[in-house]
Order: C-alpha cells, then structure tokens, then sequence
C-alpha cells in the first residue's frame, strides 16, 4: 500500500543534519516540527526566547518524498532587570556574541560598572524599545568606560541611556567605547554627564561613540546626545565631541541632534570627516558642523519639522507648548509647518500640532523686513500648511 510509505524528513541548521521526522505518503510529519533545544544542542540557553523559521514547511506539509528542511534559529534575551543585563553581558563575553537582545523595561545599573563586549565583541541586535538604561559610574583610575565596551558589526536602535561616568581618565562614551565592521545605531539618545579630570593629554570624551576604528561604516540615524561633556583640565578640554571622538572610518549622520553643553576648546560637534545630513546642534562642541539653532527654534517646532522631513511614519514628534525640544518617538505628536507668502515669497512661518494653533500671527516687521515703514500697512499674509 504505497499510502503506508515512510519518508524522511532531515531538519538542518547551520548546514548541519540536526533530527529527523517521518511521514507517511501524502501527509504530515508524525508529532511535532523540531525544537530550538534539539536543533541547538550543546548551544542551546534556557535563557533565550528562540524563533524558528522553517520557510514554507509546517507540520502539516503534505511529504511525497524524502527531503531536507533548512531551518534558521534566531535566539533574543530578554532584559528587564540589571540582573538580566549582567547575565547577557555574561552570555557575551562568553563567546555567543551574536545574540540578539531587547529590553522589555527600563534598567538601572546603578554604581556596578558592566560593560556589553568587554571581552568579545558585541556582533547582535541590541533593541531598547524606548526603554532607559540608566547608570552612575565612578570609574575612578580607569578609561574606556561607555555601556557598550565594543561592537563589531552590531545594530543598536531605541536605546535611551542617562546617568553619569566620571573618571580622572579618558576616553569613556555615552553609548559605544569602540566601534568595529559595519554599526548601524539608530533611534538613540544618550544623555548622559560625562566628566573627565584627565590632565596628561586630551579626555576623548563623546556623546555616542569614543572611537571608530580604520575600514569601519558607522551610521547614526536620528539620535540625540543631551548630556553635559566636561572635561575639568586645559589639556582635557583640547578633544570633547558631541557624537564621535575618533573618527578613522567611514562615518555618516542623518537627522541628528546634538543639544547637550559642553566646555570643549577642541572636538567635533558630530564627528571629523563625516557625511552630516540634516543634523542640527544648540551649542558647538569644538568644532561646528551641522545647522545652528535657538533654544526658541527647538521650542517652536521648528528643529521638530526639519528633522522629521518627509516622512510619513513619525520618527519625530513634539508637544507645542509643553515640550521645550523635539522628542524621538513614534507616537509622539506630529509637527506642522504653516508658512505664510507675501508677494510669492514665503516670509514667516509658524509650527503646531493636529488641531492647534500657531500662537501669534507674523508682525508687520517679518512680512515686510527691512523695506518696513511707519505708514506701510500690509495686507493679510496667505498661509499654507505642510
């Protein structure tokens, strides 16, 4: 009866022959597909939530014929707690340095300095999901001190950190000590104080990232650093940057904010040698790069719409009247630019939200400029909404 014919069904991962199941002719396998246990072996960790992708096989597929499934394995660590951190530091550094991860509430590491790669490159996904890891780190006599010690072809997104590191030594980062391979970090902000007494050279303090390494493509898109950078001595203060301190690769910003303070008297605002596009600073940090703004233009609305741009899913957001910056976030409240033309020539605008107002009407003085005079009345501007 060619009904009661047996087939294989070979499972492989990593093209390697894992388990089997059995089918009889025309039907599905018998029990169940395989699992992240059995496909893994030795590699498996309890500590893990696995995603198993099995392509267009399921345990109900018809089997005519013996055959091999490819499977693909894709393990995530959960992090919730400092304990939690710790231990995927541990996993890390460990040598399974390519594990995933996203956190699924905000941390606070308090004092204990744990760094993610220090020991073995971080090569993951690391998703934050708008959540806070927060640290206060005295490190003392050491250097190099930042959350994420070294990634190397890694991708961080949705991260925010604050808090503190303060060291007599250098090179210590909001976000990334080193960075390696091709790092993409997007949907970050880093606000945290960093304060450098480092008096036998430059601190090398920044905002994102202390060093990028030769040969290495790294990109920042829409993030913010807000933290205050300070080094306490003259030589300290020669290299302070906003983003990125040393810059050795190939480094590109694009809708990104730099609003944090600073006493630098050397440094990028953002980082040396970088493609910049459409990044905006309050105060430059060494070197000016980007677009100049006010704390008014941060307020208004005005930073808001430059940095959303023309995207129709909202990356940037802000409540008018009540948020004094723009807020990285996809439910955040939607800037809309109303300008106003005199004579064909847009000459004021003004920014609210879906349903609110503009506040106060262009004067006189903006409509007209210059060419104002005492009995020069105009008429109404015409105003256009985007």
């Amino acid at each position: 009866d060619a009904t009661k014919r047996v087939y294989e069904v070979k499972f492989t991962y990593d093209t390697y022959e894992k388990t089997s199941r059995y089918a009889n002719n025309g039907q599905g396998i018998h029990g169940t597909l395989p699992t992240a246990e059995e496909l893994l072996g030795a590699g498996y960790n309890p500590k893990l939530t696995y995603a198993i992708n099995f392509g267009n096989f399921t345990a109900t597929t018809p089997v005519t014929e013996d055959k091999s499934v490819d499977v693909t394995v894709t393990g995530t660590f959960d992090i919730a707690s400092k304990e939690d951190w710790k231990a995927f530091c541990d996993i890390v550094n460990s040598g399974q340095n390519a594990v995933d991860a996203k956190m699924t509430a905000d941390v606070d590491l308090e004092t204990e300095i744990k760094m993610l790669g220090y020991g073995k490159s971080y090569s993951g996904t690391f998703d934050g999901q708008n959540h806070t890891l927060t640290l206060n780190w005295d490190a003392g006599s050491t250097s190099w001190r930042a959350p994420f010690y070294v990634v190397e072809g890694a991708t961080i997104k949705n991260l925010r950190v604050k808090g503190s590191i303060k060291s007599d030594k250098k090179g210590h980062a909001g976000l990334i000590q080193s960075a390696y391979g091709t790092v993409a970090v997007s949907n970050c902000v880093s606000e945290v104080n960093i304060t450098s007494s480092y008096n036998e050279g430059s601190s090398d303090v920044a905002g994102m990232a202390a060093y990028i390494y030769s040969g290495s493509v790294v990109t920042f898109d829409d993030c913010i650093v807000k933290g205050t950078l300070k080094a306490t001595t003259d030589k300290g203060k020669k290299a302070v940057s906003g983003f990125v301190h040393g810059q050795h690769g190939t480094c590109t910003l694009n809708n990104c904010l730099y609003i944090g303070e600073n006493n630098a008297t050397g440094g990028n605002t953002f980082a040396a040698n970088a493609t910049i596009n459409n990044c905006y600073y309050l105060n430059a940090c060494g070197k000016a790069q980007g677009e100049p703004v006010t704390k008014e233009q941060l307020k208004s609305g005005y930073v808001a719409h430059k940095l959303q741009g023309t995207r129709e899913e909202t990356v940037w957001g802000q409540v008018l009247g009540t948020d004094n910056e723009p807020q990285l976030s996809a439910t955040a409240k939607h800037v809309y630019k109303v300008a106003f033309t005199y004579n064909g020539k847009e000459v004021a605008s003004r920014y609210a939200n879906r349903g609110g107002n503009v506040g106060t009407l262009p004067t006189p003085q903006e409509i007209l400029g210059a060419s104002i005079t005492a009995t020069t009345v105009p008429p109404p501007p015409r105003s256009t909404c985007s």
